[in-house]
């Protein structure tokens, strides 16, 4: 009995595209699909699968080849699928989706060598892209394999004789890359994107410096290290390793924001120098000693937040000090940073420099229901702040109130009022 061998296909110069090549484009797309998976739809995986068996059967003469009206269709079900998953195709998820199903779809339609070397470089640009998830050392061991797969099939493309020499060229290539790399990642300063797409709706644990309830439908849990903490002395206990680090001191019946002391200075007609200080230590008198000092490995971060235990009082580097009882450098974090703080651990003991009329100023028209409840609250503790707050934290401590990745989302015009009472 006769093998059935399948006919290559033949491409315009005559040269011919065979199944091993073929098969070598595929291997390279898993590669670079792997670096994605982690945080892509699972069912790319999927459709890799069915574009290679297409492929594998066309070959063989068991199906035609592809025509325009099925790769449209492919490409309109991949569209589909990413709107369906992540409800738009303007996040960068969607798109980094497209640009995968893309570059899977090409598959079908890599006849010559210029298909071949198309669906190569589109896999560059998509092992690329895949730091846009994450820049750690497995990514990089990853991404690394990946580029010497498709740099090897780039070298069977141009007409290596055997896979001895193609590894070898591959390797002289990158060999001649890694100088210019390793010059890059030494010298080449840390800037941040270049890009801006929304991603609202989803969003990573952390801080912002403005929230709104319901904006975000879906939370992943983030592992990014924010700094170290070494201590001098005693250590908290960790009931009191609560890290202040900003107020969120405006609210618009949607929105917490927390606004700069210029901002805050311009708009009340303040002074600066009533709100913010520059130095060594806090110039607000605090009635507390240092209770904690404690040494931080910073994180570099675009914004110059500095956490603390209560409230910050000394330093031993000139800072930016607020009336508020927060902390901020004089600079965002381009890199790693040693700071040594000493704070109370306590709330600050000084009068608001804004005033209470600050703090319980809302909007007159916003969550009705939310202020008659303040309002009966605060009839309730007869007009005592204190008791008021506990009325209020009990209530809190009461409702069906839980910790989830996967909030709600609100859309109402009165979010407080849709987050508390529906």
């Amino acid at each position: 009995m006769s093998r059935h061998v399948a006919p290559p296909a033949v491409l315009a110069d005559g040269r011919a595209l065979s199944a091993a090549m073929l098969r070598r484009l595929f291997v390279g797309q898993c590669l670079v699909l792997a670096l994605h998976l982690a945080f892509m739809p699972a069912w790319l995986a999927g459709l890799a699968a069915l574009v290679a068996g297409y492929r594998h059967l066309q070959l063989r003469r068991r199906l035609p080849r592809a025509g325009v009206v099925l790769r449209l269709a492919g490409v309109a079900a991949l569209t589909g699928g990413l709107w369906l998953h992540y409800g738009t195709l303007g996040r960068m998820e969607s798109m980094i989706g497209l640009l995968l199903g893309v570059y899977l779809l090409k598959l079908l339609e890599t006849h010559t060598r210029r298909d071949a070397r198309v669906v190569v470089l589109i896999g560059m640009v998509a092992t690329t892209v895949a730091f846009l998830h994450d820049q750690g050392i497995p990514m990089a061991a990853g991404a690394l394999l990946a580029v010497a797969w498709l740099m090897y099939s780039l070298v069977w493309l141009a007409g290596a004789a055997s896979a001895r020499q193609a590894w070898r060229e591959s390797a002289w290539l990158l060999g001649l890359a890694a100088p210019l790399m390793v010059l890059l990642f030494l010298v080449f300063p840390r800037i941040g994107p270049l890009w801006n797409l929304p991603q609202a709706e989803r969003a990573a644990t952390g801080l912002s410096d403005e929230i709104a309830p319901g904006d975000i439908a879906e939370l992943s849990r983030s592992d990014r290290r924010a700094f170290r903490v070494r201590f001098e002395g005693d250590e908290p206990a960790p009931d009191e390793r609560y890290w202040r680090v900003y107020t969120l001191s405006e609210f618009d019946g949607e929105r917490w924001r927390r606004l700069s002391p210029e901002r805050l200075a311009a708009g009340l007609g303040r002074e600066l120098r009533d709100l913010v200080a520059e130095g060594p230590r806090s110039p607000w008198p605090d009635a507390t000693e240092p209770r904690f000092t404690a040494e931080l490995l910073l994180e570099p971060d675009s914004r110059p937040w500095r956490p603390a235990l209560g409230t910050p009082l000394e330093s031993d580097e000139r800072l930016r000090w607020l009336a508020d009882g927060t902390v901020e450098g004089l600079a965002p974090l381009a890199s790693r940073s040693l700071l040594r703080l000493s704070s109370s651990g306590l709330a600050p003991s000084w009068p608001e420099p804004l005033g209470e009329r600050w703090h319980t100023r809302l909007p007159d028209d916003a969550n009705p229901r939310s202020r008659a409840l303040a309002e009966r609250l605060w009839q309730a503790a007869e007009g005592e702040p204190r008791a008021f707050l506990a009325a209020l934290m009990a209530r809190f401590g009461e409702a069906p109130f839980r910790y989830t990745l996967s909030p709600p989302r609100l859309t109402s015009r009165d979010r407080v009022d849709e987050f508390l009472f529906e």
